[in-house]
């Protein structure tokens, strides 16, 4: 599934109920510039393209290029 900009990704009635989605909206996660998180209607907003200095993904690039090339 790819998000598009202005999607919004929400939960039904019982998954909203589940412990892990509680405590996962109730945690103070770290401010990311390309998704809003609205806690009160549980549901998560791609606002932006992020660039690639903003996804937090520690990969180094090199080396999957040389792994995948032989």
């Amino acid at each position: 599934m790819i998000l598009k900009v202005g999607d919004v990704v929400g939960f039904s009635e019982k998954a909203k109920s589940f412990a892990i989605v509680r405590e996962g909206f109730d945690q103070e996660a770290p401010a990311i510039s390309y998704i809003a998180i609205d806690k009160e209607n549980h549901t998560i907003t791609r606002q932006a393209e992020p660039s690639r200095e903003e996804i937090p993904v520690q990969c180094n690039e090199q080396l999957v290029v040389e792994w995948y090339s032989k």
